[in-house]
């Protein structure tokens, strides 16, 4: 269950990221 939770943190954490760095 963690790893899952921390997946997800990681995508919504990167998600801004993404279109922030192109």
């Amino acid at each position: 269950m963690t790893e899952a939770l921390n997946f997800l943190n990681t995508c919504w954490r990167d998600a801004p990221s993404l279109p922030a760095r192109r």
